[in-house]
C-alpha cells in the first residue's frame, strides 16, 4: 500500500515538472519568434536605407538592446503624451498630433541610444529619425482602437 502511495506521489510530480518544462518550452519559442521577426524586420530596414553593420552578432545586440530600451522608453513615452494632451482636452487633432510628435521622439531616441551602445553599427541622425517616423507609423497601425457600437 505504501509503495503505491509512492508511485501515485512521483506520477504527481513528475506530471508537475513536464507541465512546467512544457510551458517554459513554448513561453521561450514564443519569445523566440517574436524576436526573430523584429530581427529581420530591422536587418531588412536597415538593408533598404543602406545601413551597414560589421557582423550579425552587432546587429542581434542592437535588436535586443533596442527592445529593451524601446520597452523602458515606451511607459514613459505614454506618460509625457497623457501629460501634454490634457492641455488640448476637446482637440482631437491636437492630441493626436502631440502623441505622434512624442511616439516619434520616443523612437529616435531608442535608435540613437541603442547607436551610440553598438559600436558595430553606424547609422545616421537622418536615418535614425526616418525610422523613428516608421516604427512610430508601425506603432499607429497596430494600435488597439475601441470599436464602435452600433446602435
Amino acid at each position: 500500500m505504501n509503495d503505491n502511495h509512492d508511485d501515485s506521489k512521483w506520477a504527481g510530480r513528475f506530471v508537475g515538472l513536464f507541465t512546467f518544462s512544457i510551458a517554459v518550452m513554448l513561453i521561450l519559442i514564443v519569445l523566440s519568434f517574436i524576436f526573430g521577426i523584429f530581427f529581420f524586420g530591422v536587418a531588412g530596414f536597415f538593408s533598404l536605407l543602406g545601413v551597414t553593420y560589421d557582423s550579425v552578432e552587432a546587429l542581434v545586440y542592437f535588436t535586443g538592446l533596442l527592445l529593451l530600451i524601446d520597452f523602458l522608453l515606451e511607459p514613459l513615452a505614454k506618460i509625457v503624451s497623457i501629460l501634454f494632451s490634457r492641455a488640448f482636452q476637446f482637440q482631437s487633432y491636437k492630441q493626436f498630433i502631440v502623441r505622434t510628435i512624442v511616439m516619434v521622439a520616443s523612437s529616435t531616441l531608442s535608435f540613437y541610444i541603442v547607436d551610440e551602445c553598438i559600436i558595430g553599427i553606424t547609422i545616421p541622425l537622418r536615418t535614425e529619425l526616418l525610422l523613428g517616423v516608421i516604427f512610430c507609423l508601425i506603432e499607429l497601425v497596430f494600435e488597439d482602437k475601441p470599436k464602435l457600437e452600433k446602435k
